[in-house]
């Protein structure tokens, strides 16, 4: 039901209202998220593109708790949602190749609460920002050579720390840029063989052979200001 007009719901509790978490997550944004190259993008959401690497961090709000989740894609490959090239600033979570959140790498925490000490929050939200950044640079340089990224891939058991999204698109994509091709494209009809009726599947692999396209990732519609 919705609220009657003029009719004001008393809080519950004596935590950050949404608002004020807002305001504190993109002061914090503005501070180091754009130095690092990044830019605003849907929601809470921002993005970068280094070379062939783009790098996205965004804010998960639920339940008075905030999270920051990173993930990582490559130009080579299609943006995995849309499954066509899109503006830099269009990017989210669901076109990433991997994603992760910073719980885990901090003893699996699942967010932060917003409390009722904005000082305290931001220094947190901070430091989770920080080192989301650290980890992005941190496997940018461990991935450098494309046969790690699959490595990971190809993992049993699969990584914890990674949610890793339609895997054989991801490395029938990388193997084309290694040079392996062949492999490549045995991978993605095996793996559309699978799942012959798959939305999701068929739209990508249309999209990889009609589109003829080498880098997927547009130059960005908006200004890198918040």
């Amino acid at each position: 039901m919705p609220k009657p007009d003029g009719v004001t719901i008393p809080r519950t509790n004596d935590e950050l209202p949404p608002g004020n978490v807002r305001t504190i997550r993109e002061r914090i944004a503005r501070q180091r998220l754009l130095p690092a190259g990044f830019i605003k993008a849907a929601d809470a959401t921002y993005v970068r593109r280094q070379d062939e690497r783009v790098h996205l961090i965004y804010f998960k709000a639920l339940d008075q708790k905030i999270s920051v989740h990173f993930g990582f894609h490559f130009t080579f490959i299609p943006p995995l949602s849309a499954a066509k090239p899109i503006p830099l600033n269009e990017f989210r979570q669901l076109e990433c190749a991997g994603e992760s959140w910073i719980g885990s790498f901090i003893s699996d925490q699942d967010g932060f609460r917003y409390g009722h000490d904005p000082v305290a929050l931001e220094a947190t939200l901070t430091s989770a920002c920080n080192l989301a950044v650290a980890l992005l640079d941190r496997f940018a340089r461990e991935w450098a050579d494309l046969s790690a990224v699959l490595a990971l891939i190809d993992a049993d058991p699969p990584p914890r720390q990674w949610h890793l999204r339609d895997r054989e698109i991801v490395a029938a994509c990388i193997l084309k840029r290694l040079g392996r091709a062949d492999e490549g494209n045995a991978r993605m009809q095996a793996w559309q063989a699978t799942w012959p009726n798959s939305w999701h599947i068929n739209k990508l692999m249309s999209a990889l052979e009609t589109g003829n396209v080498d880098d997927w990732v547009l130059p960005p519609t908006t200004p890198a200001a918040e």
